[in-house]
């Protein structure tokens, strides 16, 4: 606290050798705090979509304006872009990625109608939905909050994963990149989520295993969905949680940018509690206490998006309440110094064969 204080009077004092008048510095100091400890506070506790702009950021992405129906001009071949209706409004971005190395050149979707506000346009091909029957595993990847499915980490990820034989079915929640336009929430992130997997399932029906992987924000989401799926006998063969949390509200007190509001006297009141108001509730926690299949932990020790404590709380719990027949849950941490943070674990070259090991282990290979 003290360095903070210390670092904010320097910049004040910057401000004044700059050419500002000591009045005007003064002035330039209480607007500041003023909006941040005032203003900001009593906005996000009374507005509930400034709460939800801020954990879900669909309206922050990279690369911009990417062209989704033509993958190949930035090099990713053998990905196909379709959409899927969810519901009258909703419509989804989704891409196929065949496994690595493609038999041929299959066709792309390049020609094929595309117009994602009209429902059944630009449907997936027959070449990639044939393929998808080839019974190799499938990974339905859930990505995490901000930018869209052709964020450079996230294709380094399907890469790994396409080099190690799988099929990789990614898409971007209604609110990104080309998906609708629709304001996001956790139910509606939810309900998409449970839409492209059995659009997999009615595909492939029970001849490829299917692996939900969900990072950050996504691991939120695909524990949500995954509890739903094992109540409703429709469980996929695995679950893998990349940078997870334990549950929003913790998330929320322990991220980095919360430590200027941290030991205000009505944090939690003004900070937690918005997010039940808002229905943001993303209690992994609570959810892996009734998700009846394999489930692999992967957190970097220098995580500063999601504190690595977290991952690891959320795996503690896991062990502690679910039921002792239920199938393993396994933590692999990956050490601070190999750099990997909250989106480079794709990058270490431990992974392919961490992950394997633990398919093999639960008879999914």
């Amino acid at each position: 606290m003290m360095i903070k204080r210390l670092s904010y009077c320097i910049f004040l004092i910057c401000l004044w050798i700059g050419g500002m008048s000591v009045t005007a510095v003064l002035w330039s100091a209480c607007v500041t705090l003023t909006v941040t400890y005032i203003i900001l506070p009593l906005l996000y506790k009374t507005c509930p979509s400034f709460s939800r702009h801020l954990i879900f950021l669909n309206y922050v992405y990279c690369p911009w304006a990417y062209d989704f129906k033509h993958p190949s001009k930035k090099g990713l071949e053998g990905v196909d872009n379709f959409y899927l209706t969810v519901r009258p409004g909703v419509v989804l971005g989704v891409w196929h990625l065949l496994p690595m190395p493609l038999k041929s050149a299959p066709p792309t979707s390049e020609g094929r109608p595309h117009n994602p506000q009209q429902p059944g346009c630009c449907s997936h091909s027959d070449y990639y939905e044939n393929e998808l029957r080839d019974g190799r595993p499938i990974i339905v990847y859930l990505h995490g909050n901000t930018s869209c499915r052709a964020q450079p980490t996230r294709v380094g990820l399907y890469e790994v994963l396409r080099k190690m034989g799988f099929h990789v079915i990614t898409f971007d929640y209604r609110g990104y990149a080309d998906s609708s336009r629709v304001s996001p929430s956790e139910a509606g992130l939810v309900e998409d989520a449970l839409h492209v997997y059995a659009y997999v399932r009615r595909v492939v029906g029970g001849h490829a295993p299917v692996i939900i992987w969900g990072h950050s924000l996504g691991t939120g989401v695909s524990s949500h969905a995954v509890r739903q799926l094992c109540a409703q006998q429709q469980a996929p063969d695995a679950l893998v949680l990349e940078s997870p949390f334990n549950n929003i509200r913790d998330e929320v007190r322990e991220h980095p940018l919360s430590a200027v509001f941290r030991k205000m006297p009505l944090f939690e009141w003004l900070f937690l509690e918005p997010l039940d108001q808002a229905g943001l509730r993303f209690t992994s926690d609570v959810h892996l206490e009734h998700v009846n299949v394999p489930v692999l932990i992967l957190h970097a020790e220098d995580d500063l998006v999601v504190p690595f404590k977290l991952g690891r709380r959320l795996y503690d719990h896991a062990v502690k309440h679910r039921p002792d027949h239920f199938p393993t849950v396994r933590f692999m941490p990956f050490a601070a110094r190999h750099g990997l943070g909250h989106k480079f674990i794709y990058q270490s070259p431990k992974l392919p064969d961490i992950f394997r090991q633990f398919l093999e282990d639960v008879s999914i290979l």
